[in-house]
């Protein structure tokens, strides 16, 4: 289990998990970096999700399709670790899903 929260540098993997584990990620307004907290449960997970969004120090997008286009988004995603560095998003905002920072 992640112990805390992780800074990652862009372009960097995910760190070492253990099957099982979820987290909260979101890419820093600041750019460079992103973070991925820790979470115990899946309702957890939904109300940090939720949380985070809200930051200041979140990177936001502007969409530019779709039924909010011109509206901005926060660049944030659950996981869910699949073993060792290998997770899976469960989740995510529209800003996460048009701008995919680490693709």
């Amino acid at each position: 289990m992640l112990a805390h929260e992780t800074v990652i540098a862009e372009g960097d993997s995910y760190p070492e998990g253990e099957s099982g584990d979820l987290a909260v990620g979101y890419y820093t307004r600041a750019g460079g970096s992103w973070r991925l907290i820790p979470v115990e449960s899946r309702a957890e997970a939904e109300a940090k999700f939720r949380a985070v969004i809200g930051q200041p120090d979140v990177l936001r997008v502007v969409l530019a399709d779709g039924p909010h286009a011109g509206r901005s988004s926060a660049v944030t995603w659950i996981a869910r670790c699949n073993g060792g560095d290998d997770w899976s998003i469960l989740e995510e905002t529209e800003g996460m899903r048009t701008h995919r920072p680490r693709d």
